[in-house]
């Protein structure tokens, strides 16, 4: 089936699915439960406008860009970090029910020395891997070109990895 849409303007919310993928188990792990409660949050933000240095003014408009249908994007849960994404990401899963070790669990949200939580991606397409069942078992990101200034891969040491993609597992 092809999937890619000729159509430039953005899928109107009345036709976006609700929850593309579907959810872990009761029995998954937490860490599998934050994840797909966090992709799930990165694919609401596909409609926040990028930085004006970027080429395209939304997520979205990147995606369709690369030739990938609106129903492609709702299919496979692709998504958007956005510059706040970590205040924002924390509280969304903290509203889900979620503890800090699941979401430290994720990958989501690394910790620092001072004990705060800081997502791990900012300012970054997202987009997760899925399993024959459709639930996400992991998820990589994409910098945008140029750069978003709150990208932080490769800023704070030998520890963070500045690559153009940024693999998390859970």
């Amino acid at each position: 089936e092809d999937t890619r849409s000729d159509r430039p303007n953005p899928t109107p919310d009345a036709e976006r699915s609700p929850s593309p993928t579907p959810k872990p188990g009761d029995d998954a792990p937490a860490g599998e439960k934050v994840l797909a409660d966090g992709l799930e949050w990165f694919a609401d933000q596909l409609d926040r406008e990028l930085p004006d240095a970027v080429e395209h003014d939304t997520a979205r408009d990147y995606y369709h860009a690369r030739g990938w249908s609106g129903a492609t994007l709702d299919a496979k849960g692709l998504g958007y970090a956005p510059a706040d994404t970590g205040d924002q990401l924390l509280a969304h899963l903290h509203r889900k029910g979620h503890d800090r070790d699941a979401i430290l669990a994720s990958g989501l949200c690394r910790e620092w020395d001072d004990g705060n939580l800081s997502a791990t991606w900012t300012g970054r397409y997202v987009l997760p891997y899925l399993d024959d069942d459709g639930r996400p078992v992991f998820a990589i990101s994409r910098a945008t070109e140029p750069a978003h200034p709150s990208d932080w891969a490769g800023r704070y040491g030998e520890d963070d990895d500045p690559a153009k993609y940024h693999k998390i597992a859970v």
